[in-house]
């Protein structure tokens, strides 16, 4: 058990999610009318009254379900029950009681763990009395709340840190910064499974339906010498293909956690190619100025399809799905790669790594290579050195003329990192064209690297 977690629990559709939002502050977990939204565990770190606790949301609770991602949400419960040292029991003031509520009020007295009983959806003080059936459970002492209203919920914050210990872990000054990562991708590539054979552990619920990841979840990750915070997002799929507004609220989940990260990990199937949305994926990244690692996931698909190396040369080819059995034969990582370059186009600095989850092929270079991305988006540059190899670059290749003038560049310096940019300063700003400002950004790279990171060049008079 790890000090000061504190799970809420409950049957499907009680509001536990919308619970979660509100003692947090903000709309974290997706909320809807649909039982079994909340899949995994969902953590984010709590404060009230000097304390803080980390508050874990949990999927509907169900004993003995029959479908298996039923019962990969009721392990991934039990887990948050076991690890926890309080547990919320969330219960349906407007349905009254039900037999699956004993159930797991029987469950969580066998825990031995502080259980506070919470009879959500009483939205007026008149409407405690529906709670009454209730304490056919045995129990004297209710929370009533009502999540969507707020009522009752800082008596509740209350009682939850009367049981907590004095942090434990008392937030330490420390060198190690924290990299965010938000893992991206399609439905069903293996974002999850890729996490989770990072972890060494089934952190993430892993399922072939696609849609099971709903929320954007946090899971952090030390080593001896950095700290990392990886986001587990929903797929992302195309506009015209989301129909629901569950979809659409995880969708926005997906690119809210792009904007707050440091490196972005787009995950492809390989075995389906470069699709159109990956690459509008990837497109979103670049705008974001994100660090890129491209994760070509399920690789040992593709070495078992060994597929001919000119299915790759077009660049229009996305889908490599339905290639002819007797047209097969070895492909090597690096025509494959070449193959990612030509798709991303002018995002091709993308750091590209192939993996199999279900293999573990590649997984344990995933965290080295992160690493690197980070240590490059916010690499500076000092002055002297941008302006000694500028000097080199102009004399190669001077800019062009402008209405009948000289183009004088005069210097540079980095004026931010992640994403690097670079200020340059030049007596006719607009007097320099897309294919130069090229120019500058491929000699930047070739001479200050900048792997899988995309750099901004702005010029000043």
């Amino acid at each position: 058990m790890v000090d000061n977690i504190v799970s809420i629990v409950g049957r499907p559709n009680v509001g536990k999610s919308t619970l979660f939002n509100r003692l947090l502050g903000e709309k974290k977990a997706v909320v809807s009318d649909f039982p079994g939204t909340t899949k995994d565990r969902n953590y984010a770190k709590c404060f009230w009254s000097g304390k803080s606790f980390l508050l874990v949301d949990t999927g509907g609770f169900e004993l003995n379900p029959k479908e298996k991602l039923k019962t990969l949400v009721r392990e991934q419960t039990l887990t948050a029950i076991e690890e926890s040292c309080v547990l919320i029991f969330l219960l349906d003031g407007r349905e009254g009681i039900n037999p699956i509520d004993r159930e797991i009020s029987d469950l969580l007295r066998k825990s031995n763990k502080k259980i506070i009983y919470v009879v959500n959806k009483i939205d007026n003080p008149k409407d405690e009395a529906m709670a009454l059936p209730f304490y056919e459970l045995g129990i004297n002492n209710f929370f009533y709340i009502s999540s969507i209203h707020g009522l009752g919920i800082g008596e509740l914050l209350d009682e939850i840190i009367s049981y907590l210990s004095a942090d434990p872990h008392k937030e330490q000054d420390t060198q190690q910064p924290l990299v965010k990562i938000a893992v991206l991708g399609r439905p069903n590539v293996g974002k999850s499974s890729i996490i989770n054979s990072i972890l060494g552990k089934q952190r993430f619920l892993v399922s072939e339906t696609p849609g099971t990841t709903v929320d954007s979840i946090d899971i952090s990750l030390k080593t001896e010498d950095e700290e990392f915070l990886f986001v587990d997002t929903a797929g992302i799929r195309k506009k015209s293909r989301i129909k629901t507004t569950l979809e659409k609220g995880s969708t926005y989940y997906s690119i809210k956690s792009l904007k707050k990260c440091y490196v972005a990990v787009l995950v492809v199937d390989a075995a389906e190619g470069v699709t159109d949305q990956d690459l509008k994926i990837a497109n979103l990244i670049h705008n974001e100025g994100k660090g890129f690692l491209f994760v070509a996931n399920k690789w040992d698909i593709v070495k078992d399809k060994n597929l001919k190396p000119e299915h790759l040369q077009n660049a229009g080819i996305s889908n490599l799905k339905d290639i002819a059995a007797d047209e097969r034969t070895t492909i090597t990582k690096k025509e494959y790669a070449d193959f990612i370059r030509n798709r991303l186009g002018n995002i091709d600095y993308a750091n590209i790594i192939f993996t199999s989850a279900k293999t573990g092929y590649g997984i344990k270079s995933i965290l080295s290579l992160i690493s690197k991305t980070f240590k490059e988006a916010t690499k500076r540059i000092p002055t002297f050195e941008l302006n000694n190899r500028l000097s080199s670059w102009i004399l190669k290749h001077h800019p062009p003329m402008f209405q009948g003038k000289e183009v004088k560049i005069k210097y540079m310096h980095q004026i931010n990192t992640a994403p690097p940019r670079f200020q340059i300063f030049v007596n006719y700003p607009k007097g320099i064209p897309t294919h130069y400002c090229r120019y500058l950004e491929k000699n930047i790279r070739n001479d200050f690297e900048f792997a899988g990171i995309p750099i901004r060049i702005s010029f000043k008079k």
